[in-house]
């Protein structure tokens, strides 16, 4: 359920040092589905792209070359579907628009992006060009608005969609970009991402409007419509989706003893209003859209396997802030979990903020929160099983109801759905 409507499980808050943010209307209680949102746009990761569908972004199994059934897209090789069905829409809603450009990105960065000149590793370059290839999709979605032609009939959306609206590009282009927080060097890495993107812009998009189309808000009223003008846009733009955009994970792949792995980007919207904490309140989980499974190719469409939902950890009390990870807090984490300067250094380099939630501040003065260093209380933890705690309800197909929470602790991990 969106938040805003009259029964909306989340109200819209400004936050001093925060901005917006979620919080409890009234009290809920914890395992309570808050909101559960579709993608504006979603991407496989360079890594996944022969096992995870480009168009409804279904994981499909991880077999040896010789084995893959998947089918690829003749031109580009690049994009691949769990049928021919995805193929179709896909090609007739964004992919025929992109797939040149696609084919550039993935078969020639350095040319196009100038990665090799930057001496990026290959987990850094692989990134740039998911975010690209993400970026890409936004810029579609928003040449299809423009013409008109996100009906009920689109493939953005399907008949019973609990959402109570569909994501616009307006919202997009509210996200906070935090354009002035990056290093010089992130800085020049977005002009060289915006001038790709303003090229297919330019050779793609722009053609299917008539002249006079105002494609992106100018960032100054003095830049006109220019090229320019454009380039320092999509900059803008490259900003918002590099502090709002989600990971997409899973424990499939390396199993849940390991770190959650990633297989794609996603933009979700108004996902992106949750604030950080390090001791979250709000946990999310992917999953397919009411239920929908890898065989019912007929309920597929964009990003239809990536539907985000949130739910609460712990009780909210009214007016509490909701709020979630954006790292990986859990106390194993090497990275993250077991030191707090490890965790605000990767906040503050990425995401441009300084944390201060309770465990920040605890860990500052040697103290302990909550009577443990971490959240792990959201932590599986069976015979060291790293997957995160999921409300029972979320993990069964066809309850998808805002609103109805767990009862007598049924939770499931998410990594080896064990019962909690």
């Amino acid at each position: 359920m969106a938040a805003g409507s009259s029964n909306a499980l989340l109200s819209l808050a400004q936050i001093p040092n925060k901005g917006r943010a979620f919080v409890a209307p009234r009290s809920i209680p914890p395992g309570q589905l808050l909101l559960s949102v579709l993608p504006y746009a979603a991407v496989p990761d360079c890594q996944h792209l022969s096992v995870v569908c480009s168009h409804c972004i279904c994981r499909m199994p991880n077999l040896p070359d010789a084995e893959q059934t998947t089918i690829r897209c003749a031109e580009c090789h690049v994009a691949h579907y769990c049928s021919y069905i995805c193929r179709e829409q896909d090609w007739n809603w964004q992919h025929d628009l992109e797939c040149a450009f696609v084919k550039k990105l993935h078969h020639r960065p350095a040319d196009v992006l100038g990665l090799e000149e930057r001496n990026y590793s290959a987990d850094r370059s692989s990134y740039v060009i998911d975010y690209t290839g993400l970026l890409m999709r936004v810029l579609v979605r928003r040449c299809r608005e423009l013409q008109g032609e996100l009906g009920d009939s689109a493939p953005y959306a399907i008949s019973g969609n609990k959402n109570s609206s569909i994501a616009t590009f307006t919202d997009v282009w509210a996200m906070i970009s935090n354009a002035d927080c990056f290093s010089i060097e992130r800085l020049h890495e977005f002009e060289r991402v915006a001038r790709f993107l303003a090229s297919f812009v330019e050779a793609k998009l722009f053609p299917l409007l008539p002249s006079n189309t105002t494609f992106l808000p100018a960032p100054s009223s003095s830049l006109g419509n220019s090229s320019k003008a454009l380039i320092s846009s999509l900059r803008e733009l490259v900003c918002k989706e590099e502090c709002n955009s989600f990971g997409l994970y899973t424990f499939d792949y390396k199993g849940p003893c390991h770190p959650r792995q990633p297989y794609g980007l996603a933009l979700y919207t108004p996902a992106e209003i949750f604030n950080h904490s390090c001791i979250p309140t709000v946990g999310h989980v992917t999953r397919p859209y009411m239920g929908t499974n890898i065989d019912d190719e007929r309920r597929k469409f964009l990003g239809s396997h990536a539907e985000m939902s949130f739910f609460s950890y712990s009780q909210l009390n009214e007016g509490d802030e909701a709020t979630i990870s954006y790292v990986d807090v859990s106390d194993e984490s090497p990275d993250c979990g077991e030191t707090g300067g490890n965790r605000r250094r990767i906040l503050k380099d990425w995401l441009c903020f300084d944390c201060d939630c309770r465990r920040c501040e605890d860990d500052k003065r040697g103290l302990n929160s909550g009577g443990g260093k971490g959240p792990n209380h959201i932590i599986c933890g069976l015979d060291g099983c790293r997957g995160f705690l999921v409300p029972r309800s979320l993990m069964n197909q066809g309850s998808d109801v805002a609103g109805v929470s767990v009862e007598n602790n049924a939770w499931v991990c998410e990594a080896c759905k064990r019962h909690h």
